[in-house]
């Protein structure tokens, strides 16, 4: 059994999210706290369960019938602290490891370096020992900080290849202020490039966050203005 925790702006939302694992639940939490960000609104949700996996929800996400059991499969390695599914985000499909989508010759669970919190599935005792989720980090990024950490402390991180998760993606985005979300994603990016500067960027400054079939990269310059301007890849991620 899993402790579900959903933020939201709206409760049905997340309730029909709720409906697609709650056969495996044993408590969910539904955190209605918009103003608080993404970050502060799953570190909030997770500390009163009890279960030994926390799954973390976005309320636009519908899992198919059998991606609990799939990522709670990779859960059977104690040394795996999180996992995370196939999400479908309108055009884009994550695909960390470049493994071929649609033919049944790929493994079912796969090493990556990082996951998307939009659908996260987290051993609860990982995540004390890691002391939950970085709050430094609002709303972008903190899924990064998470697995980052996970590896810090010698756990891994898996993509459970064959759990299916439909995502519309974007509702935070759609929902605020055009110009709010770009200086709160800024100021994001540029504090996780502060906090974990030897594990991301590479030799020309190029940080490659996740893959997705049209690829995806961001550049975290010092100067402001150029920040800005990086947005707009930054926008293309799925989960945000």
């Amino acid at each position: 059994m899993i402790d579900v925790v959903i933020p939201t702006r709206d409760p049905q939302n997340a309730l029909k999210a709720f409906d697609s694992c709650k056969e495996w639940a044993a408590s969910v939490t539904i955190v209605t706290r918009p103003e608080w960000g993404f970050t502060q609104q799953v570190e909030s949700g997770w500390r009163g369960g009890k279960a030994d996996f926390v799954l973390f929800l976005n309320d636009d996400c519908v899992m198919n019938e059998d991606a609990m059991r799939q990522m709670l499969g990779a859960m059977g390695d104690k040394e795996v602290g999180v996992v995370g599914p196939t999400l479908r985000c309108g055009d884009y499909q994550s695909d960390e490891a470049n493994a071929p989508q649609e033919n049944g010759e790929y493994p079912a669970y796969i090493t990556v370096r990082h996951l998307i919190g939009a659908c996260m599935l987290v051993r609860r005792s990982m995540l004390t020992r890691l002391g939950g989720w970085n709050t430094e980090l609002k709303l972008h990024c903190s899924d990064l900080a998470l697995c980052i950490e996970a590896w810090g402390q010698g756990f891994k991180c898996v993509w459970a290849v064959r759990a299916k998760v439909e995502h519309a993606s974007r509702q935070t985005l759609d929902e605020a202020p055009e110009q709010e979300i770009k200086e709160i994603m800024a100021a994001d990016h540029w504090r996780f490039v502060q906090i974990y500067p030897h594990e991301e960027l590479s030799k020309d400054g190029v940080i490659t966050l996740r893959g997705f079939k049209k690829g995806y990269q961001v550049v975290y310059p010092k100067d402001i203005e150029e920040q800005q301007k990086a947005l707009a890849a930054t926008q293309k991620i799925a989960g945000y």
